[in-house]
């Protein structure tokens, strides 16, 4: 079969045949339809998240068909259409016991950084982290579920949004934009903010009340008079210290600010804007299987909108050009799909 490879930093993807993986008997085999192109991909090639096994398989947003079941596997047959998440826990520690299996304490093991994943014509998947999706979604839909809706969905439910916050979202990217929506879904009333009028347009469309381009506004100052006083809630789904910094400063005494984007290094922070307003500051890492049930209802009956999202579908063989078009932001990108070249029609 023919897989996207991943050979270290700095080096473009290798596409070459590689064996199809051997179905376990816990594991499931599957044809992969569609795999989503996350930013933590370009992150990997540019060397800023480091993967310690190479080569290996890239692409964690991952739906295909069901190939071959494992000889323990129950619940699933030949051809079920499904979406995989990547996350794999030990499911016996603390932290997997008490619903926090997405930091499980053996470490990371995820589908596309420490095992083979989605950008090839088939992937193989622990059966538990496998979830049928109704006809009502597509591949491109369902691959785009298992990261860039489901880890916000999983910070906002962290979050507990109550009807009327106010909630500042900082990045319409792919991860931002569903922020949005789910936000929304929840009753809060969303504050989008970018650099780019086209994706603040996008944002609005999904349900932000208001909407600030950074570039032409102070988006703190304008948060504050918006809210009249700050913000509930922010989060940030860029990874940058001067974004973290002004999404501390947007909200309110006693408000809550979520960091969800990958970033590398250090940022500063006044102490008095913690200390004295009573801040709460989370960090949110990756996806728990728990949520997927809800994830596919929200999409399957049109809460939660994908198809906007999706901008560009390349085929397999393109894979570099995939990440070519994310990094370099190559005709306004919000999510790049790839898909095996024969079912590009």
């Amino acid at each position: 079969m023919k897989a996207a490879r991943f050979y270290g930093p700095g080096k473009p993807l290798k596409v070459e045949d590689v064996t199809i993986p051997k179905v376990g008997c816990n594991d499931v085999l599957i044809k992969v339809k569609a795999c989503g192109v996350c930013y933590s991909d370009v992150h990997k090639l540019h060397g800023s998240v480091i993967l310690e096994h190479t080569p290996i398989t890239l692409g964690h947003e991952i739906s295909g068909e069901i190939a071959e079941i494992g000889t323990d596997v129950k619940g699933f047959r030949k051809g079920d259409r499904v979406a995989v998440c990547c996350m794999v826990p030990c499911g016996h520690c603390q932290l997997c016991l008490t619903g926090r299996e997405n930091i499980c304490a053996r470490g990371e093991v995820t589908i596309g950084m420490q095992l083979d994943g989605g950008l090839a014509e088939y992937t193989l998947a622990p059966a538990g982290n496998v979830f049928k999706i109704p006809d009502t979604i597509s591949f491109e839909e369902a691959a785009i579920l298992t990261d860039a809706l489901a880890t916000p969905y999983h910070a906002i439910r962290l979050l507990c949004i109550k009807p009327g916050d106010w909630v500042v979202i900082y990045g319409m990217g792919g991860l931002g934009m569903c922020a949005v929506q789910v936000a929304n879904v929840n009753g809060g009333r969303v504050i989008g903010v970018d650099l780019f009028d086209q994706k603040l347009k996008m944002a609005k469309e999904l349900g932000a009340e208001y909407t600030i381009n950074a570039t032409k506004e102070n988006p703190v100052r304008r948060t504050i008079e918006l809210t009249k006083g700050g913000a509930d809630i922010a989060m940030e789904f860029i990874g940058l210290a001067k974004t973290v910094q002004q999404a501390i400063k947007s909200v309110k005494r006693s408000g809550k600010v979520m960091l969800v984007g990958i970033g590398k290094g250090v940022f500063n922070v006044d102490w008095q804007d913690i200390l004295f307003k009573q801040l709460s500051l989370f960090g949110c890492y990756g996806v728990v299987r728990a949520d997927f049930p809800k994830l596919i209802e929200l999409v399957s009956t049109g809460r939660i909108n994908l198809k906007r999202l999706i901008t560009h579908i390349v085929p397999l063989t393109e894979a570099n050009k995939a990440i070519e078009i994310l990094d370099k932001k190559i005709g306004d990108p919000i999510r790049v799909v790839v898909k095996p070249e024969e079912q590009i029609k």
